[in-house]
């Protein structure tokens, strides 16, 4: 079968099959990218600038700099984002050497690590269709609890941009019964000052601690939780930005369509919400 560039949507191939029959794939999320003229497909491939990686073939460009935890991330759509890493354990986080490292692994996404950046301490950044992850790997009770970070973003921006979203232990297995949720979840404070506009852009620090806490599910018919203080080391926390492409009726083919044949749901290929449930965590065990 033959693609037809010309019927591409964001989450849509669709495949000339000869005799006047189409065959439609849809995906969970964005496949392809609009670079201002055409549709094209996602590429991920960071590319090595000297200083920073770059990746401009998605629905977003990103440069990673590698000396030190550090994005600049422009939407297609509209609005940017730099995040700083400016301590970490109350230390100054710039590195002033080169520590970003690209890591690829079977069927999955690239990501750019950070090793050992602090003793006992990983970040890597995770890169998806739709935007990117940053995690945040602890691995034990003497490493680094505090980071601060220095945020500019635009007033105006079509992403969601969600400071810290969720933390639990590495090892323990949501449970699928229940959606993928965890039994234990972290306790993760943040504390974010009121930002200065200045141009059409807000600036702010914001502060993540790692309490030591962590609430565990007592009750599951009731959800009753309670807090405890004997987390389980490694431990994962997670930054998002997440582009908001929402689904079209461009990307299905109506039942008058000539030719239309049936749809392909590409079900469970990475490109659904990364970061959520126990598929991506099996993910992290695995990569990292």
């Amino acid at each position: 079968m033959i693609e037809d560039l010309s019927r591409r949507t964001s989450k849509r191939k669709v495949f000339d099959k000869g005799g006047g029959k189409f065959q439609t794939q849809v995906s969970l999320g964005v496949v392809h990218y609009n670079d201002g003229n055409d549709f094209q497909d996602i590429d991920l491939t960071p590319v090595d600038m000297g200083t920073f990686w770059l990746v401009d073939k998605a629905p977003y460009t990103i440069r990673i700099i590698k000396d030190h935890p550090r994005i600049e991330y422009v939407s297609r759509l509209g609005g940017e984002v730099e995040m700083d890493l400016r301590t970490i354990g109350g230390r100054n986080a710039r590195k002033r050497r080169d520590f970003a490292v690209v890591r690829n692994l079977p069927d999955m996404n690239p990501a750019i690590l950070y090793p050992d950046y602090e003793t006992d301490f990983d970040f890597w950044l995770q890169l998806k269709n739709g935007g990117v992850e940053w995690f945040k790997k602890i691995k034990s009770p003497t490493a680094p609890h505090e980071m601060e970070w220095d945020v500019d973003i635009s007033e105006s921006r079509t992403f969601r941009f969600r400071e810290t979203i969720k933390g639990w232990e590495e090892n323990e297995r949501p449970n699928q019964a229940q959606g993928g949720r965890r039994r234990r979840m972290l306790e993760v404070t943040r504390s974010t000052p009121a930002p200065t506009v200045a141009n059409g852009v807000e600036s702010y620090q914001f502060e993540e601690v790692i309490t030591g806490r962590i609430s565990e599910q007592i009750d599951r018919t009731t959800r009753q939780r309670e807090w405890r203080t004997d987390p389980v080391y490694p431990l994962i926390i997670d930054t998002l930005i997440d582009e908001d492409i929402q689904n079209s009726t461009d990307d299905v083919y109506n039942s008058d369509d000539s030719g239309y044949t049936g749809q392909d749901f590409l079900i469970g290929t990475s490109y659904g919400d990364i970061g959520v449930g126990g598929r991506y965590s099996g993910q992290i065990r695995r990569a990292f």
